[in-house]
């Protein structure tokens, strides 16, 4: 019955490690997709190596220590034939110990080596591991994945694990427009992950009848096309592509490149140089909408900044600038319907030290010519008031004491402004509650005889059951209701 036991043991071993190593590899995806979210792990007191990284050294760990397993199995299988004393059956076992061993080490040692590979492309690609803080005289010598802080610079350092390659790779992060039914006034943008792309004119936009004349630009990371025809009147003065007609846009290779590489395309996501957009019959003027959404924001900090967009056909990205450091873009925006745009301002800079306030700038570009500004103020309080703890002078948690906000409900935004009788409305913002509340809809401020109470959601849609938290509520337009 032992010996039985022990096959039975070896019979499952192989089969144990293939899975796990076939995991891994899926786990290595998975990983990549993550939103990582290291402002919240700083400001919490956990860890701020990026969490891609960690999971991919998990995997790396899990097949060394399988391989330590494989070599355990070899010398036993060893000592069972050193004292076999001549039996042949517990030589033949000791045999298919050596066997089974030495196929598993072999699978192990294949998959780590697969593994590495992948991980360090994707980690090239991805930038995975890149630290989302400030390098200071703080945390100098500190390591955020393949980063070591070198003040004032996070320098990667090839001598850690996975890390035997700079990230210097030139790639195509985004093309618009994309798809059915798009503006004939269209512009196509290929914005790079390095700024100043050289040789743009191997950008090629290719419609029916050949390569389309156009003027390229090039702002930054991002290239502009706009063709040379003029639009059909009423709409002279712009510039168009041909109506229902579909275009291929190709990001050549061999003599672009950016950030002091040559332009690589391609990979486990497809060819990121090739896209393609069918226009429509219509020319597009109506400009997009952009509101910034006022919230806390402070100094010595990254702050989350966000505007509420949207646009009848599409944006091609959002853009948040302030007059000292800020100029960040949000190019991963799907209108419509509306969406919330964001991007992560950095205030740990020196130029924010002592500064009260400055103005914000958010600006809407969609897929033609059309820019929308919307400018706010902010007040940038004391790093305390945006650690999401209770701490310094505070009141109530990041609000109250001398530095910051009073601790009072704000709304923030509301989606959308405008709806008939019955529609639900969300209304977004801080400190609104955790118990159930109520929402008046005033109308006439001055006469209170057209207040209306909002109605639970349940009332039109059975799922909204948690409808009011501390952050969020979502409630029904009565029925009399009026402007205001």
């Amino acid at each position: 019955m032992n010996i039985n036991f022990r096959k039975n043991k070896f019979k499952l071993f192989l089969p144990i490690i293939v899975g796990i190593v076939l995991g891994s590899f899926l786990f290595v995806g998975a990983a990549l997709s993550l939103d990582t979210g290291l402002q919240f792990g700083a400001a919490t007191g956990l860890g701020t190596q990026d969490l891609r990284a960690t999971i991919m050294n998990i995997i790396r760990y899990a097949l060394g220590f399988l391989g330590v397993i494989a070599i355990g199995f070899i010398l036993y299988g060893g000592f069972v034939w050193m004292t076999a004393g001549g039996n042949a059956e517990k030589i033949e076992q000791a045999k298919k110990i050596l066997i089974n061993a030495t196929i598993g080490l072999a699978i192990i040692l294949s998959a780590f080596m697969i593994v590495s590979f992948i991980i360090n492309q994707l980690l090239i690609a991805t930038g995975a591991g890149e630290p989302g803080e400030s390098c200071t005289d703080e945390n100098a010598g500190d390591v955020r994945g393949c980063y070591v802080c070198t003040p004032p610079n996070w320098v990667w350092d090839p001598t850690l694990p996975g890390c035997e390659e700079p990230p210097g790779v030139c790639q195509v992060v985004g093309i618009t427009p994309r798809g059915e039914d798009q503006p004939m006034n269209s512009v196509v943008r290929v914005r790079f992950n390095y700024i100043n792309p050289t040789n743009i004119n191997d950008i090629v936009i290719t419609g029916p009848g050949g390569a389309v004349a156009g003027t390229r630009t090039v702002s930054g990371s991002l290239v502009e096309f706009v063709p040379d025809a003029n639009c059909p009147a009423p709409w002279a003065d712009r510039k168009c592509f041909s109506p229902n007609t579909t275009y291929q846009v190709e990001v050549k290779t061999g003599a672009i490149a950016c950030g002091g590489a040559d332009l690589t395309c391609g990979g486990l996501g497809g060819n990121n140089c090739l896209a393609s957009f069918t226009t429509g019959d219509f020319v597009d003027s109506q400009a997009p909408t952009v509101v910034l959404i006022g919230t806390q924001m402070c100094r010595d900090t990254r702050n989350e900044l966000k505007a509420l967009v949207n646009d009848d056909y599409g944006i091609s990205y959002v853009n948040f600038t302030d007059p000292i450091e800020l100029n960040a873009n949000d190019n991963y925006i799907s209108v419509p319907p509306e969406e919330m745009a964001s991007v992560i301002w950095d205030t740990t800079f020196a130029e924010y030290s002592g500064i009260a306030s400055t103005l914000v700038t958010a600006a809407a570009i969609d897929y033609d010519s059309n820019q929308t500004n919307d400018s706010e103020t902010f007040n940038l309080s004391e790093a305390h008031c945006c650690n999401a703890v209770q701490d310094s002078d505070e009141t109530g948690i990041d609000c109250g004491g001398a530095s910051c906000e009073p601790c009072v409900p704000v709304i923030e935004w509301i989606s959308p402004n405008d709806g008939a009788v019955g529609s639900i409305i969300t209304i977004a913002g801080r400190r609104l509650g955790a118990t159930l509340g109520t929402v008046t809809f005033l109308g006439n401020p001055g006469d209170d005889s057209d207040d209306k109470i909002g109605l639970n959601p349940s009332a039109v849609n059975n799922a909204c059951v948690n409808y009011w938290t501390d952050k969020e509520i979502i409630i029904v337009v009565p029925a009399g209701a009026v402007d205001g």
